[in-house]
């Protein structure tokens, strides 16, 4: 048996969360933290900033960025543009990284270094939006 949850979307149950505690600690990673409220403000600002470029609902945005702060800030800016993401691992073999950009032609969000390290990837996805970390 299982509890039937309402359906509400990932982003208005962390909004729900975010007024709930605000100052409570959301993610850590190593030695760093965001509190439910900092995240959301990036997340916030993330999302502006895709919605300002057309990208929205309907749309696919593949991260490629390591374990972060920033990747969950990534994943929750995306949602909450109304975008769907694919979560790429650079360490994937690099003709399935190319096969699944190409299939899916997603914008790219990624960061300078990985871009770099992913050797071209961004020339098979619709665009490239590199993030400052």
């Amino acid at each position: 048996m299982y509890t039937q949850l309402k359906p509400d979307t990932v982003t208005a149950i962390f909004e729900s969360q975010v007024q709930r505690t605000p100052d409570g600690v959301a993610v850590v990673h190593h030695d760093q933290q965001l509190t439910y409220r900092e995240l959301n403000a990036h997340a916030n600002q993330l999302a502006r900033y895709l919605s300002a470029r057309g990208i929205g609902a309907g749309q696919l945005v593949a991260i490629a960025l390591e374990r972060s702060l920033d990747l969950i800030t990534a994943i929750l800016g995306v949602l909450k543009a109304g975008a769907a993401y694919i979560p790429l691992d650079s360490t994937l073999p690099k003709d399935r990284i190319i096969s699944i950009l190409s299939d899916a032609n997603p914008i790219l969000l990624t960061t300078q270094e990985l871009a770099a390290e992913l050797g071209g990837f961004s020339t098979h996805s619709g665009l490239t939006i590199h993030l400052m970390t």
